[in-house]
């Protein structure tokens, strides 16, 4: 079994289609209202995975604006 077996469906399929699309709004970005901008213009542009800093506050502000979109 490979990693990309672990991957969600989705992620896997648009892989495999050469489609996926993965917003980084960097991983030395705390600003919680830039990522918050940067989480909602790719949850609107229908990106598969945004790629950010690892602080619990800004990833539950991000699955927070995230989870309205898909």
């Amino acid at each position: 079994m490979t990693l990309i077996n672990q991957l969600p469906q989705k992620v896997q399929k648009e892989l495999h289609n050469k489609s996926l699309l993965k917003i980084i709004s960097g991983l030395n970005n705390f600003d919680i209202e830039s990522v918050q901008m940067i989480a909602q213009a790719a949850a609107t542009g229908g990106a598969d995975l945004i790629d950010m800093a690892c602080e619990p506050l800004l990833v539950e502000k991000v699955l927070d604006i995230v989870s309205n979109h898909y």
